[in-house]
């Protein structure tokens, strides 16, 4: 044993030692470690007023055994830090910095806790810097920095944007997770400040400095939504209705009507919860008015015009045979949520409003059977939309349905010769509306015993113009009569009878005389006749005669006229004398040519030189000049002179301008005249020198 575990008491004493020193150690650290006891504060909050002035907000070190003092460090953001106080109670947990100018700088700061032995600093926080940009619209933009990076746990996640306005009325006008926001100001000019606010859980508030600004509402509200233009049902005035604008600084609305292709503010309502206009300065039953209405706010910024809307017209037609009326519309557009139907009201004698039915969304016409004689209809259409919650009424029409007061027009305008070939016969069923065809009856030569000519159906209008491209214009007298036949195949109405002016004329010693027979039958007859002949020189008839109606014949004196040509081509123009519908009618006759027999004088004998006659020539009245021939020969038969042109004499000259001296020369005349005969001359003349 001795020899296993030599020496050992030293290793007994040893231990006692070593453990007798762990244990005064012990004792040492625990008793110093009581003694001074201490944490470091933890800085929560800086506070921001409207002088620049900084309020620190902290929690103090959760032991203050051996608290002995509180200081506060701070720097600007490019400076160093500072000490700006002292403070000896251990319960204060705030300072107000008053030197900090944070009204125009940013301050960070520290606070560090002192204990006999040792000093703690808490985390620095800065202020939130606080940026406001105008954006000139009413706009501001929020930009700010945050109190510390990352933020605090005990932070809100929350950042609050207070507004003031007006003065000293703060309220809470934005909440974000970011470092900014954009607020709108709908005041027209207003001072404006801002600041931003970061709560702590311990109850404090990080708080930016205010910033502030001139802000001027350039913003336009948004349009309203337009949703209908309806008529008045008893009063037939024009109804606009529309929702109200989402903007809430909207308080007027101006309503626009299109006129002369540009839009005209025609009337303005104030009111953000006004939504109604009503006038009678326009008349739907006589045209489709179109109009917008824009939103304006108090800043007079007028929102864009909504879409466009206007009335609906109807029309109403009936069927005689069926006792059927059919009734159209004209389209209603931008409907909100879309038409989903249209119901078709009526009332018979101004009784009450009764649903005729309905029709669907893409469809325009109706159809009412059942109508009862001699009575007074009227109807007027609603659109109604998907929702059933909009609907918007038509003008109204109105008809009565008296088939037995038949009130169907016709009437024989002219009968006129075109072209000198064919006869045109216009007529006019005035307003006429509900027939099937016009039907014309023609007679020759009497005005009996008329039969079925042609016929042209309804295409809306009111005139129809037929075409007798059988007819001898020129010869024979045509009667003609129209009537009208509706759906059901009677004949409603029946025409004046009206015939063609037939035009003869002769010839005899430069007069020609013209007779026609009297145009018939115009209401309160022919007014005048214009007689007119035909101008070559300019391609067209002129007047040459003017007789009152009446007077059948005239006689035109053409001796003034000898370079004229023996044609004389002439048309008679009837003037219808004032009627009882308005019109101002001509018919025209057929074309006649009176031929004047022409006239040839020739000299015997002339002298180029110095003579009273210095140029040969024929001297000539109604001659043709188509196909004028004169030619001079010598007496050898050598042609040396010839012409077309009856105004052209010869000089007596050789070609190389040299005088014949006297001698006899042989001419020749010819043309031709009349419809078929042919004049020829020829005879000799004597160069006298």
């Amino acid at each position: 044993m001795k020899g296993l575990f030599p020496n050992t008491n030293f290793i007994f004493a040893a231990l006692y030692f070593a453990m007798k020193k762990i244990f005064f150690l012990i004792i040492f650290c625990f008793c110093c470690l009581r003694l001074f006891p201490l944490g470091k504060p933890d800085l929560r909050c800086l506070e921001v007023d409207d002088k620049g002035h900084i309020t620190l907000h902290w929690l103090t070190p959760t032991d203050m055994t051996d608290f002995a003092r509180y200081e506060i460090y701070h720097a600007t953001i490019n400076g160093n830090y500072s000490r700006i106080a002292v403070i000896m109670d251990g319960n204060k947990t705030t300072y107000c910095d008053t030197a900090a100018q944070a009204l125009t700088q940013s301050s960070s700061y520290c606070v560090v806790a002192y204990s006999s032995t040792s000093e703690f600093s808490s985390d620095t926080v800065s202020t939130m810097e606080l940026y406001l940009t105008n954006l000139a619209n009413g706009s501001a933009q929020l930009n700010w920095t945050a109190p510390t990076t990352p933020l605090k746990p005990s932070y809100s996640t929350l950042y609050e944007v207070f507004k003031e306005y007006p003065s000293t009325v703060w309220n809470l006008a934005k909440t974000t997770t970011a470092l900014m926001a954009k607020d709108t100001n709908d005041m027209c000019e207003a001072i404006v400040s801002y600041r931003v606010e970061l709560a702590d859980i311990s109850g404090c508030k990080n708080v930016s400095r205010p910033v502030v600004d001139i802000f001027n509402d350039l913003i336009p509200p948004k349009k309203p939504r337009f949703d209908s233009v309806s008529v008045g049902v008893s009063d037939n005035s024009l109804q606009l209705g529309w929702q109200p604008s989402i903007s809430t600084d909207a308080d007027a609305y101006i309503i626009y009507h299109f006129e002369n292709n540009v839009w005209i503010p025609v009337d303005t309502v104030y009111g953000y919860n006004t939504t109604y206009w009503q006038t009678s300065d326009y008349d739907p039953e006589q045209a489709i008015h179109q109009f917008r209405v824009a939103a304006m706010d108090d800043c007079a910024n007028v929102s864009p015009l909504t879409d466009e809307m206007y009335n609906m017209q109807t029309s109403s037609q009936f069927d005689y045979c069926t006792q059927t009326a059919f009734i159209t519309w004209t389209a209603y557009a931008n409907m909100p949520e879309g038409i989903a139907e249209f119901r078709i009201y009526y009332s018979v004698d101004g009784g009450a409003w009764t649903l005729a039915g309905t029709a669907a969304a893409t469809e325009h016409d109706f159809s009412f059977p059942g109508l009862i004689p001699n009575s007074d209809y009227t109807f007027f259409v609603q659109a109604i939309n998907t929702f059933g919650t909009i609907s918007a009424s038509s003008a109204k029409t109105r008809f009565t349905f008296a088939p037995e007061d038949n009130k169907d027009f016709v009437y024989i305008r002219s009968v006129s010769v075109v072209d000198n070939e064919n006869l045109q016969i216009k007529v006019s069923t005035g307003s006429t509306i509900s027939f099937k065809k016009v039907i014309l009856y023609r007679s020759v030569d009497s005005a009996n015993n008329f039969s079925f000519f042609t016929a042209l159906t309804n295409n809306g209008t009111d005139t129809y113009v037929f075409t007798d491209a059988s007819a001898k214009v020129a010869r024979q007298h045509y009667y003609y009569k129209a009537v009208i036949e509706n759906g059901c195949g009677m004949q409603t109405a029946e025409s004046n009878v009206a015939h063609n002016i037939v035009l003869q004329g002769s010839s005899h010693n430069y007069k020609n005389t013209m007779q026609w027979n009297e145009y018939g039958f115009w209401e309160n007859g022919v007014d005048h006749y214009i007689v007119q002949r035909f101008d070559y020189l300019n391609n067209a008839f002129k007047e040459v005669g003017f007789v009152y109606g009446g007077t059948l014949n005239y006689i035109d004196d053409v001796s003034g006229c000898p370079d004229e040509g023996d044609q004389f081509i002439y048309q008679i123009e009837a003037h219808a004398a004032q009627n009882p519908y308005g019109f101002e009618d001509v018919s025209l006759s057929n074309q006649i040519i009176a031929y004047q027999q022409p006239i040839v004088y020739v000299a015997s004998a002339f002298r180029p030189l110095g003579g009273i006659i210095t140029t040969f020539k024929p001297y000539t009245s109604f001659v043709n000049l188509k196909d004028y021939s004169f030619r001079i020969y010598s007496r050898e038969g050598n042609l040396v002179f010839e012409t077309n042109n009856p105004e052209i004499g010869w000089d007596g000259k050789f070609k190389d301008d040299v005088y014949y001296p006297a001698q006899i020369f042989i001419y020749k005349i010819n043309f031709s005249y009349g419809k078929d005969d042919y004049f020829e001359k020829s005879g000799t003349v004597t160069i006298v020198r």
